[in-house]
């Protein structure tokens, strides 16, 4: 997605972001687009702030860029679905960088 013409940034980046879209779930944003927008606008070892924290997708895009993670939610089914989708993708993240 993008708002008016692309331009670039210091680090060489447009304002565009291409990425897919899950099949299986497409109603969350992919973590590789968080995680892209993570490196562009922060650094390792920063605390991110997630105040609408969700399934937690921002927590996934932390922990696989070497960011600190704080988040929010008031729902707790959400959470609960959140925290046990996360804890197979680290099984499957951490697999699959080593």
């Amino acid at each position: 997605a993008f708002k008016g013409t692309p331009s670039m940034t210091a680090e060489n980046r447009t304002n565009v972001f291409m990425h897919p879209v899950s099949k299986n779930r497409p109603e969350q944003l992919p973590e590789s687009l968080l995680a892209e927008l993570l490196q562009a606008f922060s650094a390792e070892g920063d605390i991110v702030l997630d105040t609408f924290a969700g399934e937690l997708p921002i927590m996934r895009a932390c922990y696989a860029t070497h960011r600190r993670y704080m988040g929010c939610e008031s729902d707790k089914g959400v959470l609960s679905d959140g925290i046990a989708y996360s804890q197979e993708w680290i099984k499957v993240f951490t697999e699959n960088v080593a």
